[in-house]
């Protein structure tokens, strides 16, 4: 038998496997408080929720985790995990790509 989840009960569940790993209350994962260890569990949480939904935009991140989308951004850049999705902002390496493909 197969249990299909909808988008958001996996992303419930992500986080909560992300507050079991740090020891933090999904209150405290998704609050306001700057402490480190509930920082770096959110941004945990937030990572694999974009591994699980790579194409999530971050406004929609932001709504989720009750942030503003650059906080989202910022907070990605800062941990070395955030990927340009506009192709105005996009790393040379990804319009090489982006390129290679429309020509293909």
């Amino acid at each position: 038998m197969t249990i299909h989840m909808t988008p958001r009960s996996r992303i419930n569940a992500i986080i909560d496997t992300v507050c079991a790993q740090h020891g933090v209350t999904r209150r405290e994962l998704l609050g306001r408080s700057r402490w480190v260890k509930y920082h770096d569990a959110r941004y945990t949480a937030i990572e694999a929720v974009l591994r699980e939904f790579p194409d999530m935009p971050y406004l929609r991140l932001a709504q989720i985790f009750k942030r503003d989308h650059t906080s989202i951004i910022s907070g990605l850049r800062n941990r070395g995990t955030w990927v340009a999705r506009s192709r105005w902002r996009a790393t040379p390496e990804v319009l090489v790509q982006q390129n290679e493909g429309a020509t293909a």
